[in-house]
């Protein structure tokens, strides 16, 4: 009977190079996934824009205080503010932005501005038009 030699030493060559195959397609998936995060706080926020803009489309009486916004809804008197961290409506809990540092509202020509501190970063945008 002939014994087969050498298939060992060619399954461990074929089996390394597949091996070190996987590790590289690995290493660049890694590196894509590195480049393409997307901070979920900051995605949040911008979420959290959106539905504050709508919530103040349905708003009337809207006055701005400083860092405070206060609005009207159904008869409903809220304030939006800075607790914690995080913008919120009062009363209730009802959270718009999260870990923003300074938060203030500004009134300029018929339109309602957030300015606000998120990551040292300062941001601008507008919430509704005040009519």
């Amino acid at each position: 009977m002939k014994k087969n030699r050498g298939t060992i030493l060619t399954d461990l060559l074929l089996s390394l190079t597949i091996g070190v195959l996987v590790f590289a397609m690995f290493v660049s998936i890694l590196d894509v996934y590195k480049k393409v995060k997307i901070d979920s706080t900051w995605l949040q926020n911008e979420i959290g824009l959106v539905q504050l803009q709508y919530h103040l489309m349905l708003a009337y009486d809207i006055e701005v205080l400083g860092d405070e916004l206060s609005y009207i809804i159904v008869d409903d008197k809220y304030v939006l503010r800075l607790v914690n961290e995080r913008l919120m409506q009062q009363p209730g809990t009802l959270i718009f932005l999260l870990d923003i540092q300074e938060v203030e509202f500004v009134c300029e020509d018929d339109a309602v501005f957030i300015n606000y501190v998120y990551k040292e970063k300062n941001y601008n945008q507008i919430l509704v038009y005040n009519e």
